[in-house]
């Protein structure tokens, strides 16, 4: 079972002071329960790792049947489709600390999906060449089109996407067609599209996707 004797310290003082938050209990080193200003409490499992596999989340959640949201202290990192299915499934919600903050607002326990994700998912479902997505990890997206061969997206969400952003996506999520900027202030540079060039990819800003997934785009 993972443990690092810490992480669930570091969310409680993230915690204990937020408005929506009336108290906190440890019950081990990555275990904690949280009581709401408003709504039920719920528990949360902490993680700190750069790779995440179903092995490690199917123990988790066998390990603690009742936990409501597994966050991941580390800000970049992957998560496999098979996990993320696993616990949307299962009803458990997966984030980062700042998800975990979120899900604090909520007056319920309901399923929280990630704002970024969230958001691309709204818009391709309403496009018109878009008949079915896959989430492949926390990152990419698998896209079928209608009548046209199917494209793999990786979320970005940085504000300067530049070359050593493109190459550190690259490097992590190995196999997909574009780099789908999600940050509307992002700065792309030109150093950035001409690597993506070169590894045969292509760096697009939301509207610009959109466009593109009209084309055959092969």
């Amino acid at each position: 079972m993972y443990n690092d004797n810490w992480s669930a310290n570091f969310v409680q003082e993230k915690l204990e002071e937020f408005d929506n938050v009336s108290s906190i209990t440890v019950e081990d080193s990555n275990y904690i329960i949280i009581d709401r200003k408003e709504g039920p409490r719920f528990k949360v499992f902490s993680l700190s790792l750069e790779d995440i596999n179903y092995a490690e989340i199917h123990e988790i959640v066998q390990g603690y049947p009742q936990v409501n949201f597994i966050s991941n202290i580390k800000k970049s990192f992957k998560i496999d489709g098979e996990s993320l299915h696993y616990l949307e499934s299962s009803g458990i919600s997966f984030g980062t600390m700042s998800d975990v903050m979120r899900f604090t607002r909520q007056k319920n326990n309901s399923l929280y999906l990630d704002k970024e994700y969230g958001f691309v998912k709204r818009g391709l479902k309403q496009h018109t060449k878009v008949l079915n997505l896959e989430r492949l990890d926390n990152r990419r997206i698998l896209i079928e089109r209608l009548n046209m061969k199917d494209v793999i997206a990786v979320m970005n969400n940085d504000y300067d996407l530049g070359v050593e952003s493109v190459r550190s996506t690259k490097a992590k999520f190995v196999d997909f067609k574009v780099i789908l900027s999600t940050n509307p202030n992002a700065r792309i540079t030109e150093d950035a599209e001409a690597v993506a060039k070169d590894l045969g990819i292509y760096i697009c800003s939301w509207g610009n996707f959109l466009g593109k997934l009209n084309s055959f785009w092969n």
